[in-house]
């Protein structure tokens, strides 16, 4: 299984240079403009010049080739011009975001916690990440510590066993961020990979077996999907991962017996491996960050938080997915 060696790091060898990127002077002045646009004529009908999108297209492309899909697997895109205004920056996203790729649906508002920023034009596609409900509907929902996962680890409906990885690139807008804590931490799968092969060889072969992966209930499926799959295997010859504690304890639920109680907790372990190996890294977003990483090869989660009282203060971030692309 290949990947790229820029993509082998651990917490002393990444550095800040290696993902922060500043988003030009110019490209703002292009996104402000394309704002406008949406604020005065909404998505379907902004009228946004094709030049602008050219060059905010360029230079998303190109981040997303040299640190994302190559490079250290993630960025962040630092100033980000946001409005503070949900409808309008979901908006500009909209708008933008297939110029990275096809967008993968998400789903719809579920109790006004996890939401469509509209009905009409973004149903299933932009979802908003707030804290806050009770109880959280999902995990990123809650100011509890979220342990690392890749997105969309879940089995899905009609998915094909060792096919392609659903979601390629995760995005994620903040708004704004918690006062106190909430720091993603990061982890390259590859480098995961390497560690184990080294120094647990027994404990890398249990997650490269087969396992079932529960997908959450839906309306036409009450158990949810489910699907048989390994922490890491290869897809057209390069390595990929996917980890979700949840959907691992959803798929044990769903087959008792298929995994010993012994594998269960080895499995469910991981994120603490990959932390006392000093594999992880942390980083703080701020307003205005748009952070992409590369959901096939990087493992993320994050440090709790505590949230403000006031509703309209707490942590916000708008979530993205694209779809894997060859």
């Amino acid at each position: 299984m290949t990947y790229p060696r820029s993509r082998v790091w651990d917490q002393q060898s990444i550095e800040e240079d290696d993902w922060l990127v500043s988003v030009p002077s110019a490209i703002v002045d292009d996104l402000l403009d394309i704002q406008k646009e949406v604020e005065a004529h909404g998505v379907d009908a902004a009228r946004v010049p094709e030049d602008k999108l050219q060059r905010v297209g360029s230079f998303l492309r190109g981040v997303a080739d040299e640190r994302v899909l190559s490079g250290r697997g993630f960025a962040v895109l630092r100033g980000w011009p946001i409005s503070g205004i949900e409808d309008i920056d979901a908006g500009v996203i909209k708008t933008v975001s297939p110029l990275l790729g096809p967008v993968f649906e998400q789903p719809t508002a579920r109790d006004g916690a996890i939401g469509t920023i509209s009905q009409a034009m973004t149903a299933k596609v932009l979802a908003t990440v707030r804290s806050g409900a009770e109880p959280a509907p999902e995990p990123s929902l809650s100011v509890e510590a979220q342990p690392m996962h890749t997105d969309n680890a879940s089995a899905q409906e009609g998915e094909v066993p060792g096919g392609r990885p659903d979601i390629g690139i995760l995005g994620l807008l903040c708004m704004k961020q918690a006062p106190d804590g909430g720091r993603s931490v990061l982890a390259s799968a590859p480098a995961v990979y390497e560690w184990l092969a080294a120094n647990r060889p027994d404990y890398l072969r249990i997650l490269c077996e087969k396992r079932w992966w529960g997908g959450r209930p839906t309306a036409a499926l009450k158990d949810g999907p489910f699907v048989e799959d390994s922490v890491f295997r290869s897809y057209s010859g390069k390595l990929v991962a996917r980890f979700s504690i949840g959907a691992l304890d959803r798929g044990r639920d769903f087959h008792p017996g298929s995994v010993t109680a012994e594998d269960q907790e080895l499995i469910r372990g991981l994120p603490k491996v990959i932390e006392d190996a000093g594999l992880a890294t942390e980083l703080r977003l701020q307003a205005g960050d748009l952070f992409l990483l590369d959901n096939t090869s990087i493992f993320h989660g994050r440090t709790g938080f505590v949230d403000s009282p006031n509703p309209e203060e707490r942590r916000h971030l708008l979530r993205l997915w694209i779809k894997h692309q060859e």
